[in-house]
């Protein structure tokens, strides 16, 4: 259910009256979004704490568990949920590669910057290093320091040659995930050799159906590989599912969240 609130003016209480309902909702146990039209919104002065009389933050204190806003050139949702896997399964569905910059207490392939060899082993965790760079790439004293202990991470000055080393291991991956049939539908004759074509830089990424694909399963934040034939069957089974109900005139992009 959707209800809309409008106003002949600003400041004639639209705003009040949405974080009332929000919170006789919360109330009565429903879960509430809240989106707020906006010609211009600072996003970098949306930070809880911060806000304000900012309507969003207003939002969110009356209990609603996911606000956003719309301006003119952009969409800004914004949760309570801070937890960075529900962030990750959000984004996950419309990206090929996330960047998380700090949360140095995950596990996860890191970057490292730093501008001497104690602050790179200040953050090093072991077989999760991809690589080193900033001041520290300059400074061949500090360099031997980080060689000497660990010759084989790679420490490099260039963002070309850092996005050329992530590339590399992106590709690596995609290839670990590719179920070695032979659809021939990227216009090579079997995986392998469309694999060593996308190392070479001769193929593209959204050759592969398994890479760019109408169905796409994460599990815990992880794509499972499913070819085409598969994909096919989950998605004519979940629209001929959703084709039953009413009130759904056509069905374009389809997303179901599980949270076990």
């Amino acid at each position: 259910m959707i209800f809309q609130i409008v106003g002949y003016q600003r400041h004639v209480g639209k705003t009040s009256t949405a974080v009332s309902l929000i919170q006789e909702f919360k109330k009565r146990g429903f879960r509430v979004a809240a989106i707020k039209h906006s010609h211009k919104y600072d996003v970098s002065q949306d930070t809880r704490g911060a806000l304000g009389s900012k309507d969003t933050e207003r939002y969110l204190e009356a209990g609603a568990d996911v606000c956003g806003a719309i301006t003119d050139s952009s969409l800004v949702l914004i949760t309570p949920e801070n937890s960075l896997n529900w962030a990750l399964n959000m984004v996950a569905p419309f990206s090929d590669i996330v960047i998380l910059e700090g949360f140095r207490e995950e596990r996860r392939p890191r970057i490292i910057v730093a501008e001497s060899a104690d602050q790179f082993f200040e953050l090093y965790v072991e077989n999760l290093v991809v690589a080193v760079t900033g001041v520290i790439a300059e400074n061949e004293s500090e360099k031997e320091k980080v060689k000497g202990a660990y010759p084989n991470i790679p420490i490099v000055s260039k963002a070309s040659e850092l996005a050329d080393l992530l590339l590399s291991r992106f590709v690596d991956e995609v290839i670990s995930r590719l179920e070695k049939k032979t659809c021939a539908v990227c216009g090579y004759p079997n995986c392998d050799e469309y694999a060593k074509a996308l190392i070479r830089g001769e193929a593209k990424l959204s050759a592969c159906p398994q890479n760019v694909a109408q169905t796409v399963l994460y599990v815990n934040n992880k794509r499972i590989a499913i070819n085409p034939f598969v994909q096919r069957i989950i998605s004519a089974t979940i629209q001929g599912m959703l084709s039953t109900l009413k009130n759904i005139d056509k069905l374009e992009n389809i997303s179901i969240h599980i949270k076990s």
